[in-house]
């Protein structure tokens, strides 16, 4: 997640009651090391500010570690039940669906486990270099793209946030050299790409952003059926 995706969505749910937003599900939200130590704005703009709302946040995620309440499948139908059973009034779907092969089943499995008349944000990369986790689909939908996916639901809110670029990342990183040193051999290596092609794809395919921002699709969705 990016900062400004963090801060945006921030703004949306502000405008949210305590009523609207919990119990709130936030699905494939990786461990409590990654959202407030690697990326401690999804902490400090998403999360916080719930629970200082006397929000009930559940962490959904496949991975079983410190910070995840609910840890499996999400296609899996215990998950689904232990889900229901949480009547969530708000649930975050936040870069997970460009790593989903089948988006529709995920997608009616959503609408299937949230409250009527509960809410959903979903963000996607729109702009965006490939990231493997495990496996990059290389959805990247419009706001339009991602609420059709919803047919019982209303469209609420929805933009394209523009982010930094790669090389403002480096050079505002705490570890400015180390990063450096990978553009250089980005740069360096892109001389060869028939070999290993698969990973040199990967690899290199940050450098289209060298200069060019980041953007992210954002979607505020009800539910009304």
């Amino acid at each position: 997640m990016r900062i400004e995706e963090a801060k945006y969505i921030k703004v949306i749910l502000d405008r949210l009651t305590r009523q609207q937003t919990s119990p709130c599900i936030n699905l494939g939200s990786s461990t409590d090391t990654f959202r407030k130590v690697k990326k401690p704005h999804i902490n400090e703009f998403l999360i916080q500010p719930l629970l200082e709302r006397k929000v009930h946040v559940v962490h959904v995620d496949q991975k079983l570690d410190l910070g995840v309440d609910i840890a499996g499948n999400i296609f899996d139908q215990s998950i689904q039940n232990q889900l229901r059973i949480l009547s969530p009034k708000l649930l975050l779907c936040c870069n997970m669906f460009e790593h989903i092969v089948e988006r529709r089943r995920l997608a009616s499995v959503i609408d299937s486990i949230l409250e009527p008349e509960g809410y959903l944000v979903i963000s996607v990369p729109f702009s965006y270099p490939l990231h493997f986790d495990p496996i990059d689909t290389y959805f990247r939908p419009t706001p339009s793209d991602v609420a059709q996916l919803f047919p019982n639901f209303e469209c609420v809110h929805k933009t394209v946030v523009k982010s930094t670029t790669y090389f403002q990342d480096i050079i505002t990183s705490s570890k400015l050299k180390p990063e450096l040193f990978k553009l250089l051999k980005r740069l360096v290596t892109l001389l060869y790409p028939f070999f290993k092609r698969g990973e040199w794809k990967r690899r290199h395919h940050r450098l289209l952003w060298l200069f060019k921002k980041y953007e992210v699709t954002i979607v505020l969705l009800r539910k009304v059926k």
